[in-house]
């Protein structure tokens, strides 16, 4: 058989490869926009601007009759390990309502936005998480233990600088109900309620070195 090493530079023969290693995750669905009370998850309830309500004509004052769709926009996510014991996690977005008038016209509302009054006082840290507004954007934040991962993180990992966790969003959905009329910065609206929930993993790991004895293509 021929020898296939014959002639190749040694430095060749063995690959270096740097990965993260995954030491243990944190997947769930969760609640990431939501009104509470007694620590129990509810919508939040808005008021959204009738169409024409900018106006000094009532009669042209159409309110929403259905809602087709919901957007999740601008959406951004970041996490941070706190003092080996908990990660943070933080996902910042924005809401797009696609909506039916009650004059059959379409259109897109974005939560928030001057359209719309929130209704609900958003609620400080509940169990662990709490939802704000700031600069524009709702942003949903959670402590987790790292007790709460799927596997027990070594002792010696927690003190490795290369710790880290990485959260992905695996997907995005929203639940809403059109209510009744409202009032919004004392022009007629018409209430909504809304949730949304996302489906979350994050993978908590450290750098790894693996070495891979073998002949590279480009040597």
């Amino acid at each position: 058989m021929e020898d296939l090493t014959r002639g190749i530079n040694p430095e060749c023969q063995q690959l270096d490869i740097y990965v993260k290693r995954i030491l243990a995750k944190y997947v769930k669905e969760e609640q990431i926009l939501f009104d509470e009370e007694n620590n129990i998850k509810y919508p939040i309830k808005l008021c959204i601007k009738k169409k024409g309500a900018n106006t000094t004509d009532v009669l042209d004052d159409y309110g929403i009759k259905c809602i087709k769709d919901v957007f999740i926009t601008d959406i951004e996510a970041t996490q941070e390990i706190i003092c080996t014991t908990k990660a943070k996690l933080i996902i910042k977005f924005k809401v797009v309502l696609w909506v039916i008038y009650e004059d059959n016209t379409a259109g897109f509302i974005t939560v928030p936005s001057d359209d719309v009054c929130i209704k609900t006082t958003l609620p400080e840290i509940i169990d662990g998480e709490k939802i704000e507004l700031v600069n524009g954007k709702f942003v949903w934040t959670k402590f987790v233990k790292l007790t709460e991962f799927d596997a027990p993180i070594p002792p010696e990992c927690l003190d490795d600088p290369t710790l880290q966790s990485h959260l992905i969003i695996k997907g995005v959905r929203a639940e809403y109900e059109v209510l009744g009329d409202c009032t919004c910065s004392e022009k007629p609206g018409t209430e909504v309620l809304l949730s949304v929930f996302a489906n979350i993993l994050d993978k908590l790991g450290v750098d790894q070195d693996i070495l891979i004895h073998g002949i590279p293509l480009d040597c």
